[in-house]
């Protein structure tokens, strides 16, 4: 890597994204409690009080300039470090003059998105069913997860077993498939299958849908930990209350389209996972509702598995101390009848 002074590093750093706003685009930046919103896309939030920045719609969002340059500009560190202190952007001193805007300025470039014709989605092709589900009943059912359960997913289109002898969880909008996520029965291949739009995750509604009225969102990373997660709440005595959404990993994108078509979302629940990816993605998604004033007003509960890395441990740390206890109490009986 190029040496690079501290200095220059230094005077990078000090390059906030509002410098850079209101040095080269004021006319198309406002004030709003406090944050700056793009006036073209109010997905775009400046908040310079907490020194950060996000674009939502982008999944994007860093604490100064140079994280723009990396993450949206796609600049490595090094170029966008020479690009604010050696004559090709502005400086810290420059902040408020017009000199040196990007080639490319922030607004042209939502303009230009907003032009251009989105992409013709990819057709989704869902992989073959197999001549019945044996196999994904059985490797669910060794997962923890319960027959009756998974019987009322693949009775209701969501789950089934592949020719291949995969296990396929099916996201819908409507009646219609728009996403498959395949899970490999006897080894460990899982991944989205062709055409799979990851705007429409695995999801349970609610057994009871409220036809008007607010309701809750619980949030996973994937369709089996969902579906341990459903099987815990039956074992509490819960009923099964509000939608049940797997992101399919750790994108906003399911649950972004979620909120758009569901407007009534009153608490979201994040139940990810305890690794650093699942506690950075908790993080994450919290900053994206918080700034962007449609979904501001949520209640939001951090609700992380109690046991293992994911509710699908959680659930198989239950079951076992079920069968442990069962253990003892026969063992005890039988002791008692000997005595």
């Amino acid at each position: 890597m190029p040496s690079l002074s501290n200095r220059k590093i230094e005077d990078a750093r000090k390059v906030t994204l509002l410098d850079y706003m209101q040095a080269n685009e004021p006319e198309n930046i406002k004030s709003v409690g406090g944050r700056y919103i793009h006036k073209i896309h109010d997905s775009f939030v400046i908040d310079n009080g907490k020194g950060q920045w996000y674009w939502n719609s982008k999944g994007a969002g860093g604490h100064n300039f140079i994280d723009f340059l990396m993450k949206v500009e796609n600049m490595d560190f090094v170029s966008a470090i020479k690009f604010l202190t050696e004559g090709n952007g502005i400086s810290y001193d420059q902040a408020n003059s017009q000199q040196n805007p990007l080639n490319t300025t922030i607004t042209k470039q939502m303009e230009s998105e907003q032009s251009r014709a989105p992409p013709k989605p990819k057709q989704l092709i869902l992989p073959k069913a197999n001549i019945n589900n044996d196999r994904a009943v059985a490797y669910l059912m060794s997962r923890g997860i319960s027959k009756s359960t998974i019987w009322h997913c693949i009775n209701a289109g969501l789950i089934y077993e592949s020719a291949n002898k995969s296990c396929v969880f099916v996201g819908k909008e409507g009646n219609t498939p728009k996403y498959a996520y395949e899970r490999s029965i006897s080894g460990d291949s899982k991944k989205d299958v062709l055409g799979a739009d990851k705007r429409y995750g695995f999801c349970l509604p609610p057994e009871k849908p409220e036809s008007q009225g607010n309701f809750t969102l619980t949030l996973f990373e994937s369709p089996i930990d969902l579906l341990a997660h459903h099987d815990i709440m039956k074992m509490a005595g819960k009923e099964w209350g509000g939608y049940k959404l797997s992101l399919g990993g750790v994108s906003s994108a399911a649950l972004n389209n979620f909120l758009e078509q569901h407007p009534n979302v009153s608490h979201i629940y994040l139940c990810l996972d305890t690794d650093k990816a699942g506690q950075d993605a908790t993080k994450r998604i919290i900053r994206e509702l918080l700034v962007d004033k449609r979904t501001s007003g949520i209640k939001i509960t951090i609700s992380p598995p109690p046991i293992g890395k994911d509710f699908t441990d959680t659930l198989q740390g239950i079951l076992k101390f079920q069968r442990d206890k069962q253990r003892q109490n026969l063992q005890e009986r039988t002791n008692h009848q000997h005595l």
